[in-house]
């Protein structure tokens, strides 16, 4: 299983929106300055708008420690606000920051991104609706699309007028993505879908997916993928949210039945997927492992629920707070690591894969070491116990940290593989015709 991420809120206005915007500068634009105003000018106008657009940020006990789950809902109304607040960051020029300026972006530098990641670490924003698409369907779109599909997606998706989603996992395609039994088939008029996807984030209100599907079933798995654009509203699509145990519908399964797509809705080469799809998966693993915008930390909720209840007596717990407090300013490096890549126009890599898995490490144990502190508290609180539930739904959310965006697993083979130099894992289906692999067998190393 693989989740489709679900990301904190006010991620995706943080530096990592611009996560594969650096590698297709190149292709799409050169870098560009959108004006002449200075950086000290930019960061006057950003703190200027998210005064009159948000509210500031307090770190407190009962803010939520846990990137990825938790009890959130996106619901009717925090759908419009996300749109709303979208549309006036576009309309004041701060949408699409390092993104080229014929499709609607600002064609500004990763130093812009970083100051208005700094400003916005102070402010509430919300911006998990539209997260999937400026963060990885956009990204992907604008490395790997036609000029016709750059032009009619991107500027409304930085105008916060079409919400995106990923359709990728399946129930037999978690961390063996390539493993995707989903069939696209020529037809007339274009292309026919048959298949199944779960785990889809925001999958019920988008109104676009980027689908990865299988065109060729009698080449390897990684060499008969494709990449699509699916009309979340076309016929044969049907959305079914998934209920989790910590009462949250994050998620989604998507059947698709005979879904017509046109031509153009092909992204990249046919029988060309996976080099498509692995842009998306790198910036999908930046996101789940850059946590909270700026310099904000993952133990601050921890620290401030620490300040609340007075002096820890349990020397094991306090020795756990001191190797949290570590472990966090670990992370805050390897994100400033890859932030200062960003910088020299280094596309992400494998050490957003580092980064996830300490990410992953710490957000698992500031759970449980939030959960001991608060006792009895956070196991039975009453309805109207913020602090309690939000620590009892972070604790039950923080499981998925492992799973989404890819298995802790296979981030570590990637680490062995990549960055260590080890040789790559056996795998039995390597170099089978897909059609030839036993249907539910488990694969090592798959993706």
């Amino acid at each position: 299983m693989r989740d489709e991420a679900v990301l904190d809120p006010g991620f995706w206005y943080g530096d990592d929106v611009s996560a594969a915007a650096e590698q297709v500068n190149a292709v799409v634009e050169p870098q560009a300055q959108a004006s002449d105003e200075t950086l000290e000018q930019f960061e006057a106008r950003v703190r200027s708008f998210l005064e009159r657009h948000a509210t500031r940020r307090a770190i407190s006990p009962d803010s939520d420690g846990v990137v990825m789950g938790g009890v959130h809902e996106s619901g009717p109304e925090l759908v419009r606000a996300v749109k709303e607040f979208q549309a006036a960051l576009f309309d004041a020029r701060l949408a699409g920051l390092t993104w080229p300026t014929r499709y609607g972006g600002q064609g500004l530098g990763a130093r812009h991104q970083q100051i208005f990641s700094a400003v916005a670490a102070e402010f509430e924003v919300t911006s998990r609706v539209v997260g999937i698409g400026l963060g990885m369907c956009g990204p992907t779109i604008l490395a790997h699309g036609t000029e016709w599909q750059r032009t009619r997606y991107i500027p409304p998706m930085l105008r916060g007028e079409e919400i995106w989603c990923q359709l990728f996992s399946e129930p037999a395609a978690g961390s063996d993505i390539a493993a995707v039994r989903t069939r696209v088939e020529r037809c007339e008029d274009g292309w026919i879908v048959n298949g199944q996807k779960v785990w889809s984030s925001v999958a019920h209100h988008a109104q676009f997916g980027l689908m990865l599907a299988r065109t060729n079933f009698d080449v390897p798995k990684h060499q008969g993928l494709s990449m699509f654009i699916v009309p979340m509203d076309a016929p044969g699509v049907e959305v079914r949210p998934l209920r989790q145990m910590d009462g949250g519908t994050n998620f989604n399964e998507v059947f698709l039945t005979d879904v017509p797509l046109p031509p153009t809705a092909l992204v990249g080469a046919e029988n060309e997927g996976w080099t498509v799809a692995r842009t998306t998966l790198s910036n999908e693993r930046v996101a789940v492992s850059g946590g909270r915008q700026g310099n904000s930390s993952v133990v601050a909720p921890l620290l401030s629920l620490v300040k609340l209840l007075g002096p820890v007596e349990d020397p094991c717990l306090r020795h756990e707070l001191v190797d949290l407090y570590t472990l966090d300013l670990v992370l805050q490096q390897l994100q400033a690591r890859v932030r200062a890549a960003r910088e020299r126009g280094v596309a992400p890599g494998s050490e957003g894969s580092v980064a996830k898995l300490v990410n992953t490490q710490l957000q698992k144990r500031v759970a449980v070491a939030r959960m001991d502190l608060l006792g009895n508290r956070s196991i039975a609180y009453r309805p109207d116990d913020s602090l309690g539930r939000t620590v009892a739904g972070a604790y039950l959310a923080s499981p998925s940290t492992s799973i989404a965006g890819g298995t802790d697993e296979i981030q570590r083979t990637i680490v062995a593989e990549r960055i260590l130099g080890l040789p790559r894992e056996p795998a039995a289906d390597r170099g089978i015709p897909f059609r030839d692999i036993p249907v539910g067998r488990v694969m090592a190393g798959g993706a």
